[in-house]
């Protein structure tokens, strides 16, 4: 199982918590801007979380190779220059490995997931269209075909590009059916794929979820569930996965200028965080 502690995780101010995942960014983003490929750098599994590369590139894996199996590419055809992006215009690839996903388009969401049209719609986060109903080469039902998404990340890389948080579910009758995310990173021609120390640490991979709160509040550091059977020093940023259950993890809207200011003052110190209000994280309740 992996340490909470060493996944991302940030200061929620609405509930004044430090929370694991990825936080969503707060205000909208054009989907022209954030096209490309993004290489999974952290995997958000609750059972099987961690550094991507460590855990999965295999022995003689060149970089294409390892990017080509564990990465998302986001496209267009059909975009007409000069005007926004649709939803329904991006296609591409989610690729974990062997496990190969066609999507075309993507879909608007509201806050929460919500049905309710007086729900205002999310910014930066849409629905996922899986081509063939999640179902891969051999025959297997990888993901639930509906309720899968792609956000943005409220931090962004060392290159100025947001991350990108993609929020899967497996199939409800499945052997692992449970659902989490992966975090991409954008590949740039002649930049660093990997994770920096920099970025984990604004991602808060590392950090005890108590050493955020203090961080951010200045009181006494609390203990936290997510920090048992851990000492108190920083950890290294390698591995772990964040938590929060799907309807806990969305726009992170509501979130306040005071919290993101604090977190930015973290980031001056060499702290760390991330997730959305519902922020994203592995959703660790198994589903039946």
């Amino acid at each position: 199982m992996p340490r909470p502690r060493d996944g991302p995780k940030y200061w929620n101010e609405t509930i004044k918590r430090t929370v694991g995942g990825v936080k969503t960014r707060s205000i909208p983003t054009q989907l022209c801007d954030i096209l490309g490929t993004y290489v999974w750098v952290y995997s958000g599994d609750p059972e099987f979380g961690g550094d991507v590369e460590h855990m999965y590139r295999g022995k003689g894996s060149d970089d294409a190779t390892f990017i080509g199996n564990h990465s998302i590419t986001l496209d267009t055809v059909r975009h007409q220059p000069g005007k926004a992006l649709a939803p329904k215009s991006v296609s591409g690839c989610i690729n974990w490995g062997s496990l190969k996903l066609a999507y075309d388009g993507l879909r608007c969401v509201r806050k929460g997931w919500s049905t309710d049209e007086s729900v205002g719609w999310m910014g930066s986060c849409w629905e996922v269209l899986l081509v063939g109903e999640g179902y891969v080469s051999n025959g297997d039902q990888w993901l639930d075909p509906d309720g899968n998404a792609i956000r943005i990340a409220a931090e962004e890389d060392d290159n100025g590009n947001p991350f990108l948080v993609f929020d899967w579910s497996h199939p409800q009758w499945g052997h692992s059916s449970w659902s989490g995310y992966y975090l991409g990173k954008k590949i740039v021609q002649g930049k660093n794929w990997r994770l920096t120390g920099e970025e984990q640490s604004r991602l808060g991979m590392g950090y005890a979820f108590g050493k955020i709160e203090k961080l951010v509040t200045g009181e006494r550091e609390k203990e936290y569930m997510e920090d048992e059977d851990e000492d108190d020093s920083d950890g290294d940023s390698s591995s772990g996965g964040g938590d929060s259950d799907k309807e806990d993890t969305g726009s992170g809207d509501e979130e306040d200028e005071d919290g993101e200011e604090a977190l930015s003052d973290i980031k001056a110190a060499g702290g760390k965080r991330k997730v959305r209000e519902g922020d994203t994280g592995a959703n660790k309740r198994r589903r039946t």
